[in-house]
């Protein structure tokens, strides 16, 4: 109840600066062709005036009449930044789970075992990446163009490219598993974004948008207040990024389903919708539970326009369901009080070939998801979701079974996922499909801060 009173503060907040804000967090490029390049600064000297000249480049907010041929978006590890000497006052004034960094915090997290830091691709949690740069292209040669400049410019500064990865979005905006993905984003205030039911349900079943302050830091959040920032000039409109290389076993993850759906005497596609709380195009569970809806997965006003509160019990969509994990949205009690701090933007994109349809045998490629992700407090929102939501399923109601996509390493006959019913179904055994191979925490800054970093 008292933060749905704190919602007209929030509202009366003036609108985020779009011209101060990097690009992609507030809506999506929809550029087809995606590069991450990590790399090191040999110096503070010359990261500086590396970054100087990259400011010119640096794609923001504020919406464009026809769409580029590229964008450009710059974030920073904790090493980045003290390889800046940036101010010690600066420094500390950033949460632990920045200054940790992911790989540190791997236990929680749940990448151990073959997900454990460890297994990682070279120079990821180390301390060795101090910058990302992002790429997002029209077409190859656009791509291919701009990463040549950028390579360029490293090289005239000395910076070293420790990695790139390169993506592209795959047909029908699927991912390699085969779902329609992005779907479910919170709509920011006062950010020119219509709401289409992807905020906060509220005490009065009336849906809000997402205040400011739960992405950007230095902005009214969802407690009323202004969400916590480093000093001037660096502590309003940045953003923490949560950036993770998701390997999908495509072949193990149909081969799966096919020996759960004849053990379980269920349609393929009917499981498949159960373990994602969708189907393959997106029409949720809780609004069709019979089958693909194309009018609902279709709308924007309708394929997010529910909360699972007249499905207590999991019948429609599973309690273990992925996107009913990730977010349970009112389905804790108390309207959203108990889900509404947790929500993050999602940015990722597919890398990697798409496996023939009906092929169960692995081809030997590298495939899957770079996750990429926006909040304003990564413990709070990102690592609760994944440590308290995903991997240990007891707050959700279904024990210490993970979720069944992106949970903790499966102990194989310990965990199971419940399909309920008059009969409840076991999927049992879980089975490992997704490995993380690598990731960073990094802070995107506002513009202003960019300027003040390259000038220190």
């Amino acid at each position: 109840m008292f933060r749905t009173l704190r919602w007209p503060r929030a509202r009366r907040e003036s609108g985020v600066r779009h011209d101060d804000i990097q690009g992609n967090v507030i809506r999506p490029y929809a550029l087809s062709l995606t590069a991450h390049q990590f790399l090191q600064f040999p110096d503070a000297a010359r990261g500086r005036a590396w970054l100087d000249q990259m400011l010119a480049s640096v794609t923001t907010a504020e919406r464009w009449d026809s769409k580029p041929t590229y964008s450009c978006n710059v974030a920073f590890t904790f090493s980045g930044l003290c390889a800046l000497r940036t101010p010690a006052t600066v420094l500390a004034s950033f949460p632990t789970a920045f200054r940790d960094g992911m790989a540190a915090r791997a236990d929680l997290l749940g990448d151990t075992g073959s997900c454990a830091p460890s297994t990682w691709e070279e120079g990821f949690g180390t301390g060795a990446a101090h910058v990302l740069v992002t790429t997002h292209a029209l077409d190859p040669t656009a791509l291919s163009e701009r990463l040549d400049q950028l390579r360029v410019l490293a090289v005239a500064h000395g910076v070293g490219i420790l990695s790139e990865h390169q993506g592209a979005r795959l047909p029908d905006s699927k991912e390699h598993f085969g779902y329609v993905d992005g779907i479910g984003q919170p709509a920011l205030a006062n950010s020119g974004v219509p709401t289409y039911g992807e905020g906060d349900v509220g005490m009065f079943e009336r849906w809000h948008n997402v205040p400011a302050g739960e992405i950007f830091h230095g902005h009214i959040d969802d407690d009323g207040y202004p969400s916590p920032a480093p000093p001037a000039p660096f502590g309003h409109n940045g953003t923490f990024v949560v950036w993770r290389k998701l390997q999908q076993d495509v072949a193990r993850f149909r081969t799966w389903i096919h020996e759960q759906a004849s053990s379980l005497g269920m349609d393929e596609s009917l499981l498949r919708a159960k373990l994602m709380g969708r189907w393959d195009d997106g029409t949720p569970l809780a609004l069709s539970p019979e089958g693909p809806n194309t009018a609902i997965a279709s709308d924007a006003d309708r394929r997010n326009a529910f909360d699972y509160r007249d499905d207590p019990d999991g019948f429609r969509c599973p309690l273990g369901a992925h996107i009913r994990r990730t977010n349970p949205r009112a389905s804790l009690g108390f309207g959203d009080a108990l889900t509404g701090r947790h929500r993050i933007l999602r940015r990722g994109t597919t890398y990697g070939p798409p496996l023939p349809p009906g092929v169960t045998v692995d081809d030997g490629q590298d495939r899957g998801i770079f996750f990429v992700a926006f909040m304003a407090d990564i413990e709070r929102q990102y690592e609760l979701i994944q440590r308290v939501w995903c991997n240990d399923g007891d707050t959700v109601g279904v024990g210490h079974d993970p979720d069944p996509i992106v949970g903790r390493p499966i102990v194989t006959g310990e965990h199971k996922m419940t399909i309920p019913g008059p009969t409840p179904r076991f999927v049992s055994p879980l089975a490992r499909v997704v490995t993380t191979r690598g990731g960073e925490y990094l802070w995107m800054p506002s513009i202003t801060a960019l300027r003040a970093l390259a000038s220190l």
